[in-house]
């Protein structure tokens, strides 16, 4: 008899516990994306072996409004000039 009084209480008290207040709503970030705007600019290089047995180059312009233009390449040591031109817009 006791036993079962022991498992009604035990019952009776997980029945009747409260769940935790859980958390809160995130607070409010103040703050701005300030992201700045794309300025033009342009660059590139060339790149030689002392005796020749390389060369590499690489050009590369954008405008103000995010374009860019470019191309890289280089000559192997076959002596095969490999060139990509791209554009991302």
């Amino acid at each position: 008899m006791l036993f079962k009084g022991l498992l009604l209480l035990s019952i009776a008290a997980v029945a009747l516990a409260q769940y935790g207040h859980g958390y809160g709503a995130p607070a409010p970030a103040y703050g701005h994306n300030d992201y700045a705007q794309p300025i033009p600019y342009q660059y590139g290089y060339d790149i030689a072996g002392d005796h020749g047995e390389f060369k590499q180059t690489r050009q590369e312009h954008g405008d103000g409004n995010g374009n860019v233009q470019g191309s890289y390449g280089y000559v192997d040591a076959h002596g095969i000039s490999r060139q990509v031109d791209y554009v991302a817009d």
